[in-house]
């Protein structure tokens, strides 16, 4: 058991990692803290300390939140698969959102573009028309069929929701014919240069369909293998994906509210500490000093 124990504690980055953080605490907080300590006393200097401690840290993770760094340990944004059906997709979907899916490809609105670059001394323009469906582009069809490989050939083991059984066991045994998606800019309040704002918790679900079909018996043409095509006669799969937003800024935004709740503990108690110093200070100015002890009185008094 120790041995395991032993086995699990590696230089680095676990032992080096320690080192690492222990010399930050005992160097940087420590040393301010000695100072002050000597300064002002251990407890207001520990108070202080720890209230520019803190600050700091709520003041590093707001911008942690707004800026892209090494501190987005949350979850990445993904796409999460919620349905496959197969044959005829208006009677089986079950998903709301996406029974209006146009049955015509041609009905589908052009893929939206990327947006355009607008001068230097005005960079806000309004949002891209948000309504129906549109065509996916090819990068976000290549994305979506990546996420959509994931469910149509699992390789993982398990068991699957019946929701996501697919017909298909490879991922040679089908071929992509098109791609469609519903709200990609719900709750877009504005765009400033290349980036879109949102309104929080009002974005709508965005959705993406694939559609895919048996691939045809590969042929093998002069020695190389020809494009696999999709067997028509066949039925058509639809593969229901919806982006999760992920939490990548989440820890961020709760190690700020976690460090401003302590900070204003902190400075809350600083300055009830200010305030009865500042009343002990007005009493003994109203009073004409400190009142006589009575023990002082009786040092060289006559018997």
């Amino acid at each position: 058991m120790h041995v395991g124990t032993l086995g699990a504690l590696t230089w680095d980055p676990f032992v080096r990692g320690v080192l690492i953080l222990a010399l930050f605490i005992l160097l940087l907080p420590g040393s301010v803290y000695l100072l002050l300590a000597t300064n002002t006393g251990i407890r207001l200097g520990f108070l202080v300390a720890g209230a520019g401690f803190v600050g700091l840290i709520a003041l590093l993770s707001i911008l942690w939140i707004v800026l892209g760094s090494t501190a987005a340990i949350g979850r990445p944004n993904s796409w999460k698969p919620l349905e496959v059906v197969t044959g005829d997709f208006a009677s089986n979907v079950t998903v709301k959102g996406v029974r209006d899916l146009p049955a015509d490809p041609s009905a589908a609105q052009a893929p939206q573009g990327p947006l355009p670059s607008k001068h230097w001394y005005w960079p806000f323009q309004g949002c891209p028309v948000n309504g129906g469906w549109y065509n996916l582009s090819t990068s976000k069809l290549t994305d979506a069929e990546s996420a959509a490989d994931n469910v149509l050939a699992p390789t993982g083991g398990g068991a699957v929701p019946t929701r996501l059984t697919s017909p298909f066991s490879a991922t040679a045994d089908y071929v992509y014919l098109n791609g469609y998606e519903k709200n990609p800019n719900g709750g877009c309040l504005f765009a400033w240069g290349r980036h879109k704002v949102y309104l929080p918790y009002g974005r709508g679900a965005h959705y993406e369909v694939v559609l895919t079909q048996p691939a045809l018996p590969p042929i093998s043409l002069g020695g190389k293998p020809a494009t696999p095509q999709p067997d028509t006669s066949k039925p058509v799969t639809y593969v229901i994906l919806e982006r999760n937003l992920g939490s990548v800024h989440q820890p961020q935004m709760v190690v700020a509210i976690c460090s401003l709740i302590v900070f204003l503990i902190l400075c809350d108690v600083l300055h009830r500490r200010d305030k009865d110093l500042w009343a002990q200070q007005e009493a003994d100015t109203q009073g004409g000093g400190a009142p006589p002890d009575p023990e002082r009185e009786k040092v060289g008094a006559p018997a």
